[in-house]
């Protein structure tokens, strides 16, 4: 009996050696490129480990009524439950972007990609949702019923910016429009930029810089 638990014992840590160092690995091939969940990773993988433990302790209670050299068989059986578990799990946590938003690893098909970012694109821009202070990308696509995810990976994909820069894009072009619109001449810069949803004088001037190479009394002044 001696002989099996210290096999046992044995057995569990050797396994659980090579589990941790799997997920190890793979947590940091997934942060080096997309910032991958590790807590998902670490509760699933303590799971995944309990229901192999659970499996070997059932394996030796069959051995102690077979010849040894079915241990090897069990062995490998409980590292292939272990690894089609670690496998799917892979496939399925989610990541997270810049912003924290949660992206799906599958990416949109290039053609239902642009199809669907004009559609919205179109309506931020006709019903001008930009110019409203509030606006989000939580709001954005729970108007469209889709995950913030993927908006933002259609944002990223055919507008090649933020979700946050592509707003402010569009903001600092209304705002060119009002400064040079001579019925606007009366209004204050810093009012113009709460008009076109800044939310306060730094904000605007800011993204007025980066997105035209000048402030927006420069901008006024050269007209």
């Amino acid at each position: 009996m001696k002989k099996y638990t210290l096999f046992f014992m044995s057995l569990v840590a050797d396994l659980t050696m090579v589990a941790n160092n799997l997920f190890s690995i793979s947590s940091e091939m997934e942060d080096s490129q997309s910032k991958l969940n590790a807590f998902a990773y670490i509760g699933i993988s303590k799971v995944i480990i309990s229901l192999t433990v659970i499996v070997i302790s059932l394996g030796v209670v069959i051995l102690m009524r077979v010849p040894y050299y079915l241990y090897i068989l069990i062995l490998l059986f409980s590292f292939c439950i272990y690894w089609i578990g670690f496998v799917g799990i892979h496939k399925n946590v989610n990541v997270t972007d810049a912003s924290g938003n949660k992206i799906s690893k599958e990416q949109p098909s290039e053609k239902s990609s642009n199809t669907t970012f004009v559609r919205i694109n179109n309506h931020i821009i006709s019903e001008k949702k930009y110019l409203h202070a509030a606006i989000s990308l939580k709001s954005v696509a729970d108007e469209f019923s889709i995950s913030k995810g993927y908006l933002s990976q259609l944002i990223n994909i055919n507008a090649k910016k933020t979700f946050n820069d592509y707003i402010n894009e569009l903001r600092v072009k209304e705002a060119k429009r009002m400064l040079l619109d001579d019925s606007y001449s009366n209004y204050t810069i810093e009012f113009i930029g709460l008009e076109c949803g800044f939310r306060s004088k730094s904000n605007f001037y800011t993204a007025f810089k980066k997105f035209s190479g000048q402030t927006p009394n420069q901008f006024k002044n050269v007209k």
